[in-house]
């Protein structure tokens, strides 16, 4: 076992495990660990550079922290999960689905999920856009919050429902009836 604490060198530990461990403390190299894994774990924490991590995958785990570049994981999955925290690129994440899930938060581009559902699912928050969801039904679901343009909700009944909530536009209803329910809120 190799520690070189509070210098310059790396700290080189081989304990319980086949590869040696590289870590690299207090200063700009990338740490490198390879312990209970069949593939090294590469960390570069405080820095510029991706930190990818394969432990527990068959698949190598991309991760970088405080950048601008996307953060890329694939476990558990067929599919690798791309997620890019505190910028203005979407979220990709497409585990347990056979679609891919797209989010994209503090943007003014839609969210577009499509987890357990044949249908994507689209939601776009605080903005102007609507909000479609189809999941769990074979109509899809248009909600558009905190905007003029109508609700259209479809799930659980044969005829959609409509819903135009804070406008001068009625509210159609038509769950669980065979009529349609008109109602007009908060308007003339």
């Amino acid at each position: 076992i190799f520690i070189s604490s509070n210098s310059q060198r790396p700290i080189l530990i081989s304990s319980y495990s086949q590869r040696p461990i590289l870590i690299s403390s207090y200063y700009q190299r990338p740490i490198f660990i390879s312990s209970y894994s069949q593939r090294p774990i590469f960390i570069s924490s405080n820095s510029q550079r991706p930190i990818l991590i394969s432990s527990y995958s068959q698949k190598p785990i991309l991760i970088s922290s405080n950048s601008e570049i996307s953060t890329l994981i694939s476990s558990n999955s067929q599919r690798p999960i791309l997620i890019s925290s505190n910028s203005q690129r979407p979220i990709l994440i497409s585990s347990y689905s056979q679609r891919p899930i797209l989010i994209s938060s503090n943007s003014q581009r839609p969210i577009l999920i499509s987890s357990n559902s044949q249908r994507p699912v689209l939601i776009s928050s605080n903005s102007q856009r609507p909000i479609f969801i189809s999941s769990n039904s074979q109509r899809p679901i248009l909600i558009s919050s905190y905007s003029q343009r109508p609700i259209l909700f479809s799930s659980y009944s044969q005829r959609p429902i409509l819903i135009s909530s804070n406008s001068q536009r009625p509210i159609l209803i038509s769950s669980y009836s065979q009529r349609p329910i008109l109602i007009s809120s908060y308007s003339q």
